[in-house]
């Protein structure tokens, strides 16, 4: 077997001058784009200017729209806007400006740098009370032209499919993602399949070859047959949208074709040169997001590897048949490529689904043929006015193909094994997978094997940085931060991780609908947490129970508590309508949802202890489950919120939750309010709670609101006012994101994912 590296050695050692060149040409190129973009974005940051541009692109949102706009001068920024602009019409009108947001939580969505990859250092909103003019394009202008195509090929498929499958379907075809629910992605991205809905390589060989064949059939000459392969691969991209991956795929396809045009032989690796040089040049900013540094090391991994990968294979070709053999090294190749970019952007890597890309793949292949071949008609069928039902027994069978893949990403997305977590490497550890990586490669022919000399100390090698990463791994346990508290951003929620360095867990509330899987679910995945211990519901409120059904869908709670009374006024609710507010009416189903899952719901009464771990107990303050409260739960259900004291390694913590004010007075009447280092402030700051009194016998030396952006003026400036006067710093999710709470023998330590007003960052918790 001829090695990859020794075939094209001298070949790319004679390029090796011209990207010498190339190298320091874009380098200038990208940071005279880079200055002139971000002078642009400081120049207007917080400013309010009068917009004129003109509508690059838009996506629909739940609420409004979003919308790419480039000015005059050629400066991008996104628009958020109530109202459709309109693809290629022009906007103008009074706006704000502001940079685009960063982290907010662990493993959350970074808005600047996905932003930053697509040359936007800026977002503008209309101001309140004010619209923007929109001048719509000529009809025959090409912007609206295909946008108008566009259009009428998603309604076509709507007509064609039920809504979840039309909406899969147009992410597969068209690389439209909008009628993708948040499940689906969150499945298609756990199962380590995300890059099937990203148009690219493999859909352009789908549209390729069937057409290839019907062209080679009509007895097309071969210049022909080339010219409209190339004409119909850019009619795909300008439908589908220049994305990263699809230039880099149309790039290295079109430098093929007209090579055969030219009668010129072509290497892949150089046509990958092509491609990356045409995809910067089209956007410089492309390489500051990883869906760049993804595609080109996947296709750079499966032009170097796949070959001598499928030879080794194909020696078990009894078992293994030739093209299947094939197949699993392409994605093989794929994924070992970019295994790096993809745990670094997800936190984790998913091992069966190296495995499962191929029935992945395949699956994708017969759908993309089908779904191309039922495309075409239906929509000739629509714009002549004709039913298409004449097509409805294919679109069974496509419907079923799509439900298949659809199961399959769910399936593989729940599966409780396999998923390794990229906190819990350290240094000696990488070192130890990179060389069992090169071992693999070596194995799989990929790599030439090294002087015998050398081969055979690879066992030692391995062994001894296996055995060097467990002792620093020892040693960051044991030096490390016994308990580690989250007060994640869920905007106007709640919801907060207890973790300690022995891999417990512990939730309290879990935010508004959406929010398990949108900010939650991301921060178990960063933390390294597969599993929780136990899930607390302080109370019924949607948006502190939200989204607990999401993470007990997806496997990731053992067990659920909550009070004692609530837990009886939720089995009183199922003859009596009215034992529960209004506002609690989706805590039933919550737990219908948990007992269907297996998930034992347990209740705790005041004076009642849980222990977890070494480092972490809590006490149950309230509240009772006597008549007092009964009545006043019917009219208020923060009456049922839980008052928790966590001791976590001689930290207090106390969480009030939603502590209404009849229950704030009746701790005070008892003296019953504990010291404590730290308070979670009651109800996001609501006026009426959080008395002076409280602080004084609890006497806190730093709060935390849990706040969002809200109508009610939470936080309250009274209640700030009294922080202010008890000595207490405080730090608000609104303003600083996430907070962080290192807890050491009584000694905190704060950090946040924006920068803290009046906090040093360090207190003794002396109190």
């Amino acid at each position: 077997m001829s090695w990859f590296w020794i075939d094209h050695r001298p070949r790319l050692l004679s390029r090796s001058r011209l990207l010498l060149v190339l190298v320091p040409v874009f380098l200038f190129y990208w940071l005279c784009c880079y200055r002139f973009a971000a002078t642009q974005a400081n120049s207007l940051d917080g400013q309010v200017f009068s917009l004129q541009g003109r509508v690059l692109s838009q996506t629909c949102l739940t609420y409004g729209w979003r919308a790419v706009v480039r000015q005059p001068d050629g400066f991008r920024l996104m628009l958020y806007c109530p109202e459709e602009p309109g693809v290629g019409s022009k906007v103008s009108g009074a706006v704000q400006a502001r940079r685009p947001r960063t982290r907010r939580n662990p493993g959350g969505f970074d808005e600047a740098a996905w932003l930053a990859e697509q040359g936007i250092f800026l977002v503008v909103e209309p101001l309140a009370g004010q619209t923007l003019r929109c001048e719509a394009a000529p009809l025959l202008a090409p912007a609206r032209l295909v946008s108008s195509l566009r259009s009428s090929l998603r309604t076509a498929l709507d007509r064609l499919l039920p809504p979840p499958e039309a909406g899969l379907l147009a992410a597969l075809l068209l690389g439209d993602g909008s009628g993708l629910d948040q499940t689906t992605r969150i499945d298609f991205s756990l199962a380590g399949l995300a890059h099937l809905t990203a148009v690219s390589g493999l859909h352009l060989s789908c549209l390729q070859q069937p057409l290839n064949r019907l062209l080679r059939r009509r007895g097309l000459a071969a210049e022909r047959r080339y010219a409209l392969l190339i004409c119909s691969l850019l009619v795909f991209a300008l439908i589908t949208g220049w994305r990263v991956s699809l230039v880099r795929a149309v790039a290295m396809t079109v430098a093929s074709l007209l090579g055969r045009l030219l009668l010129r032989r072509t290497q892949p690796l150089y046509s990958l040169g092509v491609a990356v040089f045409l995809l910067l040049l089209h956007n410089p900013f492309a390489v500051l997001g990883s869906s760049f540094w993804m595609t080109t090391s996947a296709t750079a991994a499966v032009i170097c590897c796949s070959g001598p990968i499928s030879e080794r294979l194909a020696r078990f070709g009894r078992w293994l048949p030739r093209s299947l053999a094939q197949a699993f090294a392409v994605v093989l190749s794929a994924q070992l490529g970019s295994i790096w970019w993809s745990v670094r952007l997800s936190k984790s890597f998913f091992l069966p689904g190296v495995f499962f890309n191929v029935a992945g793949g395949f699956l994708a292949a017969l759908i993309l043929w089908l779904g191309l071949a039922l495309l075409l008609p239906a929509w000739l069928l629509l714009l002549a006015g004709v039913n298409i039902s004449c097509l409805s027994w294919p679109a069974w069978v496509l419907c079923q193909l799509l439900r298949l893949l659809k199961g399959l990403a769910a399936w593989l997305a729940r599966l409780p094994w396999g998923r390794l977590y990229a906190c819990h490497l350290n240094f000696f550890w990488t070192a130890a997978l990179v060389v069992l990586f090169c071992w693999l490669l070596i194995g799989l022919g990929v790599l030439p094997a090294p002087p015998q000399r050398i081969w055979r100390q690879r066992h030692r090698c391995f062994a001894g940085l296996l055995l060097a990463g467990f002792l620093l791994a020892g040693g960051f346990w044991l030096l490390g931060t016994p308990v580690r508290v989250w007060f994640l951003d869920v905007g106007q929620g709640d919801a907060l991780i207890l973790q300690d360095r022995y891999g417990h867990a512990i939730l309290v509330d879990s935010g508004r609908d959406g929010q398990g899987l949108a900010v939650v679910r991301p921060a178990l995945d960063a933390l390294g947490i597969r599993c929780l211990d136990l899930a607390m519901i302080t109370h019924g409120h949607q948006d502190h129970i939200g989204g607990l059904d999401e993470l007990i869908d997806y496997g990731r709670v053992r067990q659920v508590l909550l009070a004692e009374g609530l837990a009886a006024a939720v089995e009183r609710s199922r003859q009596e309508p009215g034992a529960l507010d209004g506002d609690s009416a989706g805590l039933p189903d919550l737990l219908l949802v948990a007992e269907k899952a297996g998930v034992p719901v347990q209740s705790v009464r005041p004076r009642d202890t849980i222990a977890l771990g070494r480092h972490i107990r809590m006490n149950v303050l309230a509240p009772p489950d006597d008549a007092i409260v009964r009545r006043e739960a019917q009219r208020d259900g923060n009456a049922w919120s839980l008052i928790l004291l966590a001791d976590c390694a001689g930290t207090r913590f106390l969480l009030t939750g939603d502590c209404s004010k009849a229950a704030e007075q009746r701790l005070i009447r008892t003296e019953a309010w504990p010291r404590a280092h730290v308070l979670k402030v009651a109800h996001h700051g609501s006026g009426q709670t959080t008395s002076a009194e409280m602080l004084r016998q609890t006497q806190p030396v730093l709060a935390i609101i849990p706040v969002g952006a809200n109508a009610y003026g939470h936080p309250a400036n009274a209640v700030l006012e009294r922080l202010d006067q008890a000595g207490c710093a405080v730090c608000r999710t609104d303003r600083q994101g996430a907070v962080r709470v290192d807890c050491r023998d009584g000694i905190i330590k704060i950090k946040a994912y924006q920068p803290l007003d009046d906090w040093d960052g360090t207190s003794p918790g002396s109190r």
